[in-house]
């Protein structure tokens, strides 16, 4: 280990092994110069005409350090452990994990993209996201740090979503314009471990894996806003293991909800146009509700071809709450079975051409 104030490699030269550079003021490496160690901790910024590339490079500043993509530059493992540690470049790589246990920002500039492999935010960790870039993590994402609730941006998540709450409840609490995209090729597991809209949730959620594993729901869901589908003509499972889903709006399509109640609430705060399209609900409990509808205001709430697998017993297929009309049809099955919906506070609704 060598430990420096400061640092410049000079023109051509190499810096290369198995040992960790540590330095706590800048690091400069010149043309052609190769700054390849297996460790590579930094104490405030860098800049590079030639080549860095550490197997792991720490960023550990007491004040913003900002991590830049510049030609040669090359991160495996990356640890954001400085009170502030700024991601700022059009685009930016890392191979493998990047491991917050300080504060990670993705706020610099508009429309920039970061690749990551793995996502790990523990101890005091705190994710931010308040411009609009765009994270993709190609492995999994765990949030078991401190407060994080980013405001804006898109998640793009190709593995296992973790919620954990050793340090705080509010681990991932974004705001409602935040996205978070589930976008695996095969099944993809949710774990939340404080699902509550004060605690963690989703801020916007898109799903956009149509693998037959679908999703894998761990634990009850909840989306601060938006719960969303891509109109595309491919079917997304959602597999509940009797866990639910709860938000304040909805537009999904070609959807199936196997044993994943469905639960839609009303705040005026919160409140844009909800449809659902080509929705199945299928091995349901029989004594629960599997679908509440709660609105106000609004004129219609469609539910177009929808239909219900699982016949129930001492529970119902639709509550329906609030001043709206619930438009259910086409639908399965065609004949409203006794029973199958409950209204309150002056709800109605037709159950395909059978109105109530």
């Amino acid at each position: 280990t060598l430990v420096d104030t400061s640092g410049i490699l000079s023109d051509s030269i190499v810096a290369e092994g198995l040992g960790t550079i540590t330095v706590d003021g800048n690091v400069s490496v010149g043309y052609r110069a190769k700054l390849m160690t297996a460790g590579l901790r930094l104490g405030d910024a860098y800049s590079t005409n030639g080549t860095l590339a550490p197997v792991t490079a720490e960023f550990f500043g007491t004040s913003t350090q900002t991590v830049t993509a510049d030609t040669g530059t090359h991160f495996t493992q990356v640890i954001a452990s400085g009170s502030d540690v700024e991601f700022n470049a059009s685009t930016l790589s890392v191979g493998g994990t990047l491991t917050v246990t300080g504060t990670a920002g993705f706020n610099s500039g508009s429309g920039q993209t970061y690749f990551l492999g793995d996502l790990v935010v523990s101890g005091s960790g705190v994710f931010e996201m308040n411009a609009d870039n765009t994270v993709v993590v190609n492995g999994d994402a765990t949030f078991g740090g401190d407060i994080s609730t980013p405001t804006n941006g898109r998640l793009l998540l190709r593995g296992n979503f973790t919620q954990t709450s050793g340090t705080s409840p509010q681990s991932f609490a974004p705001g409602p314009n935040h996205l978070t995209v589930l976008q695996g090729t095969s099944a993809q597991q949710v774990t939340f471990q404080s699902p509550t809209l004060d605690e963690s949730r989703f801020g916007d959620l898109e799903i956009y894996n149509s693998s037959a594993g679908g999703i894998v729901l761990n634990s009850a869901v909840m989306v601060r806003d938006d719960f969303t589908t891509p109109a595309t003509a491919m079917t997304r499972t959602v597999l509940g293991q009797g866990n639910t889903v709860t938000t304040y709006s909805i537009d999904i399509q070609d959807v199936v909800f196997n044993n994943a109640p469905l639960n839609v609430l009303y705040d005026p705060d919160y409140l844009t146009y909800s449809e659902m399209n080509n929705v199945t609900f299928d091995n349901m409990d029989e004594t629960i509700t599997q679908v509440r509808i709660a609105r106000d205001g609004e004129t219609t709430f469609p539910v177009n071809n929808i239909t219900f697998l699982t016949p129930f017993t001492t529970g119902e297929y639709l509550h329906l709450d609030g001043n709206f009309y619930g438009m259910i049809g086409p639908v399965s099955p065609t004949t409203e079975p006794i029973g199958a919906v409950s209204v309150a506070n002056g709800a109605a609704y037709c159950w395909g051409d059978a109105c109530a």
